[in-house]
């Protein structure tokens, strides 16, 4: 007998974890990162976080980080993501890789949505909230990562 899997109507877009997207999750366009940011030595850091990673200081605040940025290093991926990432994969190598340098100091590793060879440091790149993967009930769970910035139309 053929199992037949339908998915269900009432399914939903879930961050891929907690504290690392603004909220309403749409529109897509709207969502920026959070980041924390140390009142006591000004660390800035990605994620909502109680205390500062640097000095422990229990004093943060939690920040939405900018949505452009600019490449710091960058690779090409050319072998299947590690975890969040379920298997199977839809995310297939070759896969632009970069940390991301946002204005407000934090470094971010991210896939970039371009071709291989277009990767060079310094490229201004733009937030993409994206449809990463389903988890096991269905729902959409939503990743980050970046493109180069679109040029304005004249």
């Amino acid at each position: 007998m053929e199992k037949i899997i339908r998915k269900n109507i009432d399914t939903l877009e879930l961050p891929f974890a907690s504290g690392f997207l603004s909220e309403p999750l749409k529109p897509r366009e709207n969502i920026h990162l959070l980041g924390t940011r140390c009142l006591n030595c000004g660390v800035v850091l990605l994620g909502s976080r109680d205390r500062c990673e640097a000095c422990a200081s229990p004093m943060v605040k939690i920040i939405q980080l900018s949505r452009r940025g600019k490449i710091w290093s960058h690779t090409v991926m050319r072998y299947v993501s590690p975890w969040p990432f379920a298997i199977p994969n839809p995310h297939q190598p070759p896969m632009p890789v970069a940390w991301v340098q946002l204005p407000e100091g934090v470094q971010i590793i991210s896939r970039i949505n371009c071709n291989p060879d277009d990767l060079k440091i310094g490229l201004p790149v733009e937030l993409v909230i994206e449809k990463g993967w389903e988890d096991e009930t269905g729902n959409d769970i939503l990743m980050y990562k970046f493109q180069p910035e679109k040029k304005e139309r004249k």
